[in-house]
């Protein structure tokens, strides 16, 4: 488990410094992890989000004419479900490096952004009723997110 919540960092990770963006060794080693992971890993969180913005959004704005009561849970439930995978992705950075995560304000719109559509669609869910403003600002927030 603790490899999930906090990795070891790899030897390149830990010799970094400065001087690397310098040369063009270093810069080609930047690209190549770039091409081999990151390029996959945001793809992969920008898809996640995608996914739970739509889901959010069908469930809260679309009228029982267009989606049936069974649907509307599943899409919840499946809010509920990105939701908390964008929140640990959140909590992965805050736990890697606090400090740079506290001082982003950005984190806490990516914060809000995850958390009130998850805690709408959990309050959704239990009582059968829609709070306007929070869909509101849920929609809002999500669609603030600079990534």
């Amino acid at each position: 488990m603790e490899f999930f919540i906090r990795p070891n960092p790899n030897p390149f990770v830990k010799t970094i410094n400065r001087a690397i963006y310098e040369t063009w060794g270093g810069e080609a080693m930047i690209n190549f992890k770039w091409e081999k992971y990151g390029r996959y890993y945001y793809a992969i969180i920008w898809i996640i989000f995608a996914a739970l913005l739509g889901c959010f959004t069908a469930a809260t704005t679309l009228s029982e004419d267009y989606i049936s009561e069974k649907d509307r849970k599943i899409l919840y439930i499946s809010s509920i479900f990105l939701g908390i995978i964008h929140l640990i992705i959140e909590l992965r950075q805050f736990i890697y490096d606090p400090i740079a995560w506290i001082s982003d304000p950005w984190n806490y719109f990516d914060l809000g952004a995850y958390l009130l559509p998850t805690c709408t669609s959990i309050y959704s869910l239990k009582n059968d009723d829609k709070i306007f403003f929070l869909i509101s600002i849920s929609l809002l927030l999500s669609r603030l997110l600079p990534f």
